[in-house]
């Protein structure tokens, strides 16, 4: 074309179009170029500069939203200096940022796991849900419930109002419901890649690594040395702590998935790491676990008696009493020294602890150290062993030196000194030795394997956990030194990722924690934070009484109850956004490297908005890219948000300080799909936000003709929020309030999920079958004194084809109707036609003439539409009875009274003299209107926008005038009603040729009050209320009622089926906008049975009817009378992708 433009983008010429900007072109060449103030239904704002460029020839940086091609330009999009320019503008906007993107729970913990979102998923009572969430990352939930010394509790918010929740004891209950289930979880694995890995060592790495690297697809043998896998949970850990049927359990749900399990082989003696590359392992795991006790280094430590600490345990797992007598020392302050103790309690030991710092620095579990001491374990602090005292090569003590606290070692804590002439002895009859561990170095020394370090673990790279062995991997506690369960199970999975990527070909790629903006430390957290927070007791646990427990080794932490865990759940502070998944501004951190804090400043942190029913706002997550307040003031003209203060308190605040609610806010949901971060958020239908991970389904919304397209997110089948997508559909990602909030109806409204069939007066449940046929038999016997079928509400063009089918070739009846459309629709048909209009031919109109209700109420997303148009310069007049949002772009607003405004469009379609009578009535001038018509007839592409509740006559004479000014083909009828188009072309209105009386809506009402009607057959109602009431249908009428809620027709019909809502089925419909629309199932049918197999059945049941089977069934059937409904047919590139995971 000859007005293109060429430039150059990334060494490339190419083409655009005058007036496009670098990034539109950039976009349609496939350049990626992060943006946050852009929407495309906006014009450029350019306030946040991470979309900056580099153009030649010009110093610094331009902004591609913003800046607009020009003939010969040099465009370079990823170059370095450009990707540290947007890093700075990122790191700018972090500066103002203040909010918690992951809980601190969940970045304390070794392994990262998604605590809030379990937590939340606990409090919707999707216990299931819960456990999924967990095995992400944690294949031992079960295990780590009853031994995680759950640090992550450490950081939990609620320290700071009274106490932590009890986290762990969450994740054992829904971890030990599933384990005791018929069917517990098993994740999928992917399909069989060729590849091999050698995992050596059956511990809690080990089998964590063999757990997901099966998941990949990829063959697995764990090698473990032992008869039985599980490492130190099975031999480390005691079985009052750890039963050893729920650790064989959460082992047999990794080797169900795939993974073999070769026990009783050993490196070095049954296989060479040479020898298993020779086998075809592609890659090899070592985690061999820390098997060698450290020794205290002091005289008499060979006598009979003195056992290692490990060593003890690993006996006592296997059932075997070790011959420590009645008096035993040990010496240590670990998990280790505390677990030796307690064991030695229950082989009926007096025990003493021996530890050389305080309790304070004590590094075993708190709660383990005070169970030891109710179970009566003595402590000795301050005391270090010099020397094992002895008789006849046998313990008979133990020499110790007073000590006391000196400067910080390397961990931290205050180095233990000896107190000169402080020695003291304790009798004896046995000593255990637990002061750590260390990994046998001999395991894996051999010739090619990986190097050792000083501390005698694999030397690796501890972020990507590969040796210098290339196909070599290591975690756990040959790579960390001795350390706990939950520190091998993070090691093990994060191995495995690194593995997969190996294993592909790519590079491993370093490891860390999610990438988190914080308010910071538990510590340093405001005090206003937790204004209003009330306090709560801590869910605690069954156990077993002391008196009970030293007589065996069975279970002593008995868990807590289901309501215990409800309510529990109920004390999380949710710290963590919602948003950490979606969020485009952390997304873009990430990728950029961004640090936090390198721009920081003091933040007074403000309050969090929840006044209003659907939306909450956190101002300070907010990055004032001034989306919100741009689309509410530009595209829907309402500025309920604004900008408040200048410079560094600048801030979006409701207007003038008032309650958003207060504002003119009609709550349309366009500021939350325009954010670009967790600062405007849906408030949540469950009772935790998450932040979950949801499954997403592209679907229409049916709550009126325009049919825009739209996400609806859900988890194990509930409702969570729907989306707009910016820019996407012929609604351009548009949503208004029903769209966008419509859908909590599915959590919120009392359903009917089961058939109800009313005999001798009283309703009772029933099965499909037997509530299908008692209706079909119901009807058949009134077919003589006719049946009216009425609809309501988005039916699919399927259901609607089956259900006039039913109609005229069933039912034999003309009285066909919709509810929420037009009382005389067949006339409104004949006058206007379809009168669909494309968005796209609005914008491109030069006169727009708006008739009847303000469309922003009517059809709010078709308002948007004929907003923006008249924005952009095409001339508008108004005709209606109240005022609109469309008023202030008018050119020419005839404000006419409502039982006035019809007549008034009659007399302009007559062009008599009866039009100056009625202006004179409304108090209009007549040549205000008479400008109108010379302004259609003068245009060349004019359009009439109308609403579909004007008088049957005023529709009609509508007709008229556009046959004299702009032709019935530029006609936009605005539909209240869903697929109310489809409907109407599938012929579900009344009339069509089939008995002598054909009645109209209002004569279907008056004989349905009268009775004259022997039945009714009804699909759908307004659960709010609607054009028919039961009271309205004389009580010895016939009434099947198809109903979504069990509301006012489900208590009155005589069979009562559960329909579905449009959300549930699957099908298409047709805009407004003259564009068909492929919807899929979100949900399974609430009832069990979608309405079109409902439908399908029923229709089964009537001679010459036979069931069609399938939407592409009734399609064939359709299109086989009637080919030119091939238009109401989704194209196969629009149809829609479902059930995939969000992103």
């Amino acid at each position: 074309m000859a007005n293109e433009i060429k430039f150059f983008l990334d060494g490339q010429e190419v083409e655009a179009q005058p007036g496009e900007t670098i990034l539109e072109v950039a976009r349609r060449h496939g350049k990626r170029i992060p943006t946050l103030c852009h929407d495309p239904r906006l014009e450029p704002f350019t306030s946040c500069f991470v979309c900056l460029v580099e153009q030649e020839g010009r110093p610094g940086f331009v902004p591609s939203c913003g800046t607009k091609v020009a003939p010969g330009l040099k465009i370079q999009t990823d170059t370095p200096a450009v990707r540290e320019a947007r890093r700075m503008a990122l790191e700018l906007l972090m500066s103002a940022h203040a909010g918690d993107c992951v809980a601190p729970c969940r970045l304390q913990c070794p392994d990262n796991i998604d605590i809030q979102t379990y937590i939340a998923a606990i409090a919707a009572g999707e216990f299931g849900e819960a456990l999924q969430v967990i095995k992400r990352t944690n294949p031992f939930p079960s295990v780590c419930g009853r031994v995680c010394p759950h640090t992550c509790e450490l950081q939990c918010r609620r320290n700071r109002v009274d106490e932590p929740v009890a986290i762990n004891p969450l994740k054992r209950f829904v971890a030990d419901l599933d384990r005791e289930s018929k069917a517990p979880y098993r994740p999928p694995v992917a399909p069989d890649t060729g590849f091999k890995v050698a995992v050596i060592g059956g511990g809690p790495a080990g089998l964590t690594a063999a757990y997901y690297l099966r998941q990949k697809g990829h063959a697995v043998v764990v090698f473990e040395m032992n008869e039985k896998a599980g490492g130190m949970l099975r031999y480390g850990i005691p079985r009052y702590r750890l039963p050893h049927d729920v650790l064989d359990a959460e082992i047999a749900h990794i080797t169900d998935l795939g993974v073999e399990l070769r026990c009783g082989q050993k490196l070095g003696r049954d296989f060479t790491l040479k020898s298993l590359r020779e086998q075809g392992f592609g890659a090899v795991f070592l985690a061999v676990g820390a098997w060698v006790s450290q020794k205290m280094d002091v005289p008499g430590e060979d006598l009979a008696g003195v056992f290692p600490g490990i060593g003890y345990l690993f006996e006592s797992a296997h059932g075997r009493k070790p011959k420590i007598g009645k008096q035993v020392i040990v010496v240590g302050g670990g998990n280790t020294a505390i677990d030796a103790a307690r064991t030695a309690r229950r082989m009926g030991a007096e025990v003493t602890l021996l530890y050389r710092r305080t309790r304070k620095e004590m590094p075993a579990e708190t709660f383990e150290v005070e169970e030891a001491e109710r179970e009566g374990v003595k402590m000795h602090f301050l005391a270090a062993p010099v020397e094992v005292l002895g008789k006849s090569g046998k313990v008979s003590g133990i020499r110790s030196i007073r000590m006391e606290l000196g400067e910080p070692d390397a961990s931290g804590r205050r180095r233990p000194v000896p107190v000169p002439g402080s020695e003291f002895d304790i009798p004896a009859s046995a000593v255990i030795a637990a002061i750590g561990q260390k990994p046998d170095l001999t395991a894996w020394g051999e010739p090619g394997g990986p190097a050792a370090t000083k501390w005698a673990t694999v030397k690796a790279d501890e972020k990507t956990y590969q040796s210098e062995v290339e196909w070599i991997f290591t975690a756990g506690d040959c790579l960390t030194g001795a350390a706990t369960a939950i520190e091998a199970i993070a090691g093990g999975r994060k191995a495995a990722i690194s593995i997969d990527r190996f294993l592909r070909g790519l590079r491993p790629l370093p490891i860390g924690k999610p990438f988190s903006d914080s308010i910071g430390r538990l510590e340093d957290v405001p005090e206003d934070i937790f204004q209003g927070v009330e306090k709560q007791a801590r869910a605690k646990g069954r156990e077993m009484p002391v008196e009970r427990r030293l007589k065996s080794f069975k279970e002593v932490e008995l868990g807590i109850s289901a309501a215990q865990a409800l309510a529990e759940s109920a004390r999380c502070l949710e710290c963590g956004c919602t948003a950490v998944d979606t969020c485009q501004f952390r997304n873009l951190c990430e990728e950029y490297e961004a640090r936090p804090d390198r721009f920081k400043s003091d933040h007074t942190f403000l309050p969090v908005l929840e006044d209003h029913p659907f939306i909450r706002y956190d101002p300070n997550k907010c990055i004032m890219c001034g989306r919100c307040v741009r689309i509410c003031l530009e595209q829907q003209g309402t500025g309920a948000l604004g900008f408040v203060r200048r410079g560094f308190e600048t801030q979006i605040q409701p207007t003038l300080g008032q309650p958003l609610l207060s504002t003119d806010c009609d709550a349309c949901g366009q500021c939350l799909g325009t954010c670009p971060t967790g600062a405007l958020e849906v408030k949540p239908v469950l009772p935790k936000p998450g932040p979950f991970q949801p499954t997403c389904h592209e679907v229409a919304c049916g709550f009126c003709g325009v049919a825009c397209r739209l996400k609806i997110e859900s988890v194990r089948g509930h409702y969570l929020r729907a989306l707009s997508q910016p820019g996407i559909g012929h609604n351009r990602g548009n949503l208004c309030v029903d769209g966008s909030f419509g859908h909590r109806f599915l959590e919120t409204l009392p359903r009917l999920k089961e058939p109800r069939v009313r005999s001798a007066g009283k309703a009772a449940r029933a099965d499909w079958e037997r509530a299908l046929s008692a209706a079909a038999d119901g009807l058949k016997k009134r077919v003589g004194r006719g049946v009216a079928v009425l609809s309501s509400g988005p039916l699919t063009n399927e259901c609607a084809f089956l259900l006039q089918r039913l109609a005229r070739e069933g039912l034999k009846t003309p009285h066909l109707g919709i509810l929420d459309g037009p009382d005389e629709p067949r006339r409104m048909r004949e006058a206007l036609g379809p009168a669909t209009l494309s968005f796209a031919e609005i914008g491109r109109a030069d006169a727009m003439w708006v008739v009847g209700r303000d469309p922003f109420e009517h059809a709010p997303v078709a308002g948007i539409e004929i907003r923006r148009a008249a924005l952009g310069g095409v001339p508008l007049w108004v005709l209606s009875s109240a005022a609109t949002r469309l008023d202030e772009l008018s050119a020419r607003t005839c404000r006419v009274p409502a039982s006035l405004l019809g007549g008034v469009v009659e007399a302009l379609a007559r062009a008599d003299g009866g039009l100056s009578q009625l202006v004179a009535q409304a108090g209009v001038k007549e040549a205000h209107l008479v400008e109108v018509m010379e302004a259609l007839r003068s245009a060349k592409r004019p359009v009439i926008i109308a609403s579909d509740d004007l008088p049957a006559t005023a529709l009609a004479a509508l007709g008229e005038i556009a046959h004299k000014t702009c032709g019935r083909e530029r006609i936009l009828l605005l539909r209240r009603g869903g697929n109310a188009v489809g409907r109407e072309e599938l012929g579900l209105m009344p009339g069509d040729g089939i008995g002598p009386n054909n009645l109209d809506m209002s004569g279907i009402r008056q004989a349905l009050r009268r009775g004259e009607l022997g039945a009714l057959l009804l699909v759908n109602t307004d659960p709010l209320g609607g054009a028919l009431a039961p009271k309205d249908v004389h009580r010895d009428v016939f009434v099947v009622a198809f109903d979504v809620v069990a509301g006012p027709w489900a208590r009155r019909a005589d069979v009562a089926l559960p329909a579905t809502a449009l959300v549930e089925e699957s099908g298409s419909l047709f805009s407004v906008v003259g564009t068909a629309v492929e919807t899929t199932a979100a949900f399974a049918p609430a009832g069990g049975k979608a309405l079109l197999d409902a439908l399908d059945e029923l229709s089964a049941q009537f001679s010459g009817l036979v069931r069609l089977g399938s939407a592409e069934s009734v399609w064939r059937e359709a299109l086989s009378r009637r080919p030119e409904l091939e238009k109401l047919r989704p194209r196969p590139a629009e149809a829609r992708e479902s059930g995939h995971a969000c992103g």
